[in-house]
């Protein structure tokens, strides 16, 4: 699945980029240690929210699957709500922490800390969200059964890079978040060009075979699923290419 490959790629690019520009010294010859410590700082904030997202879209997918025969397991729904109890209180601490420090120096908005942050959870918010709506999308063209968690996971991830996208929209200039909406268009170029090289391989298949009633049942799958990915990697080129990138 192209989800897959996107994950380790992404985080690669991210963190040569970040390096290189968090080691790179400043007019007095001395590397950016400021950056760095706020590195961890927001590190620890990214964690902190992949926690706790974790917990609320766990707990959320059980109330969608409520009514239906699952396999329920307790560790899984005590980690959630360990997640949820744990992390959001912490979350919300080191958040509000993070909002002091960006008004106490107005400057820290535009470090490299701060938007390898943005990038860097808008990034993962934007391939779960696109990993979880192509599940979402499977079951409601019929070719898969409902996963609650599926579609508490596009819900929770979604809204996150909303967030965050807006964040960058109004605090990083534009040389500052270059880097993030040209990652973001190969994201969504590379998962529109998948689905519609599958599609055409699909459709060249039906084609080129005798038995066209016997393809045809075994190819509604795979056309199925090269639409899906058409479907969810389109809008994310458009936004990040088409409307801001370009």
């Amino acid at each position: 699945m192209i989800f897959g490959f996107l994950v380790p790629i992404l985080f690669l690019v991210i963190l040569i980029v970040v390096a290189r520009k968090l080691f790179v010294r400043d007019s007095h010859g001395a590397p950016n240690t400021f950056s760095i410590r706020r590195l961890f700082q927001y590190a620890l904030l990214f964690g902190l929210l992949s926690v706790s997202a974790s917990g609320v879209a766990g707990l959320i997918g059980r109330l969608f699957d409520a009514g239906q025969v699952i396999a329920e397991s307790r560790t899984d729904l005590a980690r959630d709500i360990t997640f949820l109890l744990v992390g959001a209180p912490l979350y919300l601490l080191v958040g509000r922490w993070t909002k002091r420090t960006l008004a106490e120096d107005p400057s820290e908005r535009h470090s490299v800390a701060w938007n390898a942050y943005l990038s860097i959870v808008s990034l993962t918010a934007l391939i779960t969200s696109m990993s979880s709506a192509y599940g979402v999308l499977l079951w409601a063209l019929g070719n898969e059964s409902f996963q609650g968690q599926e579609l508490s996971r596009f819900l929770v991830w979604g809204l996150i890079w909303i967030v965050h996208w807006q964040l960058i929209q109004a605090t990083s200039r534009e040389e500052e978040s270059r880097a993030h909406y040209i990652i973001g268009s190969l994201i969504g170029l590379g998962v529109l060009s998948t689905g519609i090289a599958n599609l055409v391989t699909s459709v060249a298949q039906l084609a080129l075979t005798s038995d066209e009633k016997a393809v045809l049942l075994q190819q509604t799958d795979p056309s199925i699923r090269a639409m899906i990915l058409i479907i969810v990697g389109l809008p994310v080129w458009y936004q990040y290419w088409l409307r801001v990138g370009l």
